[in-house]
């Protein structure tokens, strides 16, 4: 190290195959007694497998501490036991750190600042976590000046970004050393595919086809809400017998760090977790070398994060990744509008209300995220010129022109190839991941229509009929001797009569009905009577609906005839389930009356509107209204006396 400041963009996953000496790559906080970085605890387990002492100053190590009893501010400031320190931004405010950086021993054993993710203090410094802001102050105003002060990133692109970023770490003019090198990853595949479902409930079909693979899958979520529906989804495609919880976990904020960071051990050593369903936490600072595909749930809000989730795959030698983006049209539309009207610098950004107050800033889409989405060519290529990822000459141009041995989605269907990608040979086969068939259409009867139907009133002289057949039918059955033993309710029993009233009207051929009695033990002997019977039965239905059905249409015409129209606004008696029939069948018979002369309809009497209270041009006062006098409520002893009774006595 040269004693001097530098800002370093390199490729996700360098971090990886570093040696000892450039471990601080892994870091994101200020260095220690010779280096203190500010990070992740992940980065701290990778460093002591380097043979580092490192350690991890966030919420988690600080209440262990403290229930152990241990001093750390002293164990740090003495410089004794560790090498690296990791340290989240919002600890640099405090008192602790105000006394390790006042500690003379400390001060002469620090070598430099590292800040890993450095691109965070252009997005997180805003508004999510503000205190990534305040590491170029803490760096600058609490430590020696003579140390060397290092900020990595892996998607800080060139121009206002890194700008905004050396100004912030101190870092002006030529004072400092830019190292930028190529965040390309050609062994990993882009892919961009709109969604066919919405995102809003439990199901999500447009995962399926990238997780039937069994490779490692890590899903990015932009809300935790969506992690669960998520989690929720693929558990109910898993069957009885698998293990779910073992297959599939969850990494966000609101999960303990106990959880998450045995979910990442679990990645690098079980090989039947297969998938976990993370938030923006999981995306920066994360080494998991055998995750094989990274699938996010509509486009983040920068293209500096979709490049930072597709830098979470592929991280092992010679492995080939995948970085699906599952976009909504909307957000297309949206990054359309914008290139077709970019938004004015000049223009204040701000949308008043209708009562003229302002209502906030107008955010305006990410320049790399609008590009991408609206990108008909090429993504690479958008993503090199982007960042000018060295040598430009080749890197913005197509995928199929650069040869580049994983084309991109748009890229693909031009290049001929055809893309394969395997389970690695290591990995255990994973039951597949299928969407429950469609259920089957219903086999229950649909009740039938009402016309089908026998009224209540219809009903009552039907069910009659059918138990005074069995009636004689045991009579006559017991005079000759025959079914003696039997009692009356077998000769026809009770669930074939409702049969054959409930099917009475649909009886019209003698197959129909033996399939109705084809259970009834005398059918042989007496199906044909008891046939006969039914169809009477129907018969007299039929002719009973055509006589009421004529009455009505003659009751109607005599209306008619007689002038006495239908009040509006009345609606008309539905029919019922006998007349419906009837009234279709009828309708010739009505239409032959049109050709009787028209009766004069008398107009309905006019309605007398009462008088106004007051005159529409009357004369408008301000003088109080004039308030008539209520009489006085009568006492309780006189309401009593009312309903007392009264006795005359006669002396």
């Amino acid at each position: 190290m040269s004693q001097r400041p530098s800002d370093a963009a390199e490729p996700c996953g360098t971090s990886g195959d570093t040696d000892e000496g450039s471990c601080v790559e892994y870091s994101a906080s200020i260095t220690d007694y010779r280096r203190v970085p500010v990070s992740k605890s992940t980065q701290v387990s990778e460093l002591k497998q380097l043979g580092v002492s490192a350690f991890s100053y966030c919420r988690e190590s600080l209440a262990e501490s403290r229930r152990n009893g241990i001093d750390l501010t002293s164990e740090i400031k003495t410089c004794q036991k560790y090498q690296v320190i990791c340290v989240d931004p919002e600890h640099l405010r405090s008192k602790e750190w105000r006394e390790i950086s006042d500690s003379s021993i400390f001060r002469a054993h620090i070598f430099y600042a590292a800040t890993d993710e450095v691109h965070l203090i252009n997005t997180w410094g805003l508004e999510f976590r503000t205190d990534f802001g305040l590491i170029g102050l803490f760096v600058r105003g609490r430590l020696p000046s003579s140390i060397s002060v290092v900020g990595l990133s892996a998607t800080l692109a060139p121009g206002r970004a890194t700008t905004a970023v050396c100004e912030t770490l101190g870092l002006y003019g030529n004072a400092f050393h830019l190292i930028r090198r190529t965040n390309e990853r050609p062994n990993v595949q882009f892919i961009m595919k709109v969604l066919g479902h919405g995102l809003s409930g439990y199901s999500f079909p447009d995962l399926l086809p990238f997780l039937q693979s069994g490779r490692k899958a890590v899903i990015f979520c932009p809300t935790i809400d969506m992690v669960f529906r998520v989690y929720v989804f693929i558990w109910r495609l898993q069957s009885r017998t698998a293990d779910k919880l073992r297959r599939t976990r969850m990494y966000t904020s609101l999960c303990p760090a106990e959880y998450n960071q045995e979910t990442l051990r679990l990645l690098n050593d079980d090989p039947y977790f297969q998938i976990v369903i993370a938030t923006v936490a999981f995306s920066n600072g994360i080494n998991a070398t055998t995750l094989d595909d990274s699938i996010t749930l509509s486009f983040p809000v920068t293209g500096d994060n979709a490049w930072q989730n597709g830098g979470r795959v592929g991280r092992k030698p010679g492995s080939i990744g995948r970085s699906v983006m599952l976009v909504q049209p909307s957000s297309i539309a949206a990054a359309s509008k914008q290139i077709a009207n970019p938004p004015s610098e000049s223009s204040t950004g701000k949308k008043r209300t209708k009562g003229g107050r302002q209502r906030g800033a107008v955010a305006s889409m990410d320049p790399l995220k609008a590009r991408l989405l609206t990108e008909i060519t090429c993504l690479n290529a958008v993503v090199n010129d982007h960042y000018a990822n060295p040598p430009l000459d080749t890197s913005t141009v197509d995928c199929i022109a650069a040869n580049r041995p994983l084309p991109c989605s748009l890229c693909l269907p031009q290049s001929g190839k055809t893309l394969i990608f395997a389970v690695p040979p290591d990995s255990p086969r994973f039951e597949p991941l299928a969407l429950p068939a469609a259920p089957a259409p219903s086999t229950f009867p649909l009740p039938p229509p009402k016309k089908n139907k026998l009224t209540k009133k219809e009903r009552k002289p039907a069910a009659a009929a059918l138990i005074a057949y069995r009636d004689t039918l045991c009579e006559e059955q017991h005079l000759i001797g025959n079914f003696i033993e039997h009692p009356i309710s077998l000769f026809l029993p009770s669930t074939f009569q409702t049969a054959l009233l409930d099917k009475l009207i649909t009886l019209e051929s003698r197959t129909a009905f033996d399939i109705v009695i084809k259970d009834w033990r005398h059918r042989e002997l007496h199906g044909t009577t008891l046939f006969n019977l039914v169809s009477k039965l129907r018969s007299d239905v039929h002719d009973e609906r055509g006589t009421t059905r004529l009455a009505r249409n003659a009751a109607q015409r005599q209306k008619r005839k007689d002038g006495q129209p239908r009040r509006s606004g009345t609606k008309r008696k539905a029919p019922s389930s006998e007349e419906s029939e009837e009234e279709q069948s009828d309708s010739s018979e009505s239409d032959s009356d049109s050709s009787m002369p028209a009766a004069v309809l008398t107009p309905p009497p006019t309605v007398t509107r009462k008088p106004r209270k007051r005159p529409a041009l009357g004369t408008v006062t301000n003088a109080p209204k004039t308030k008539s006098v209520k009489a006085p409520a009568p006492s309780a002893a006189e309401v009593a006396k009312e309903y007392r009774p009264a006795y005359n006595f006669t002396i």
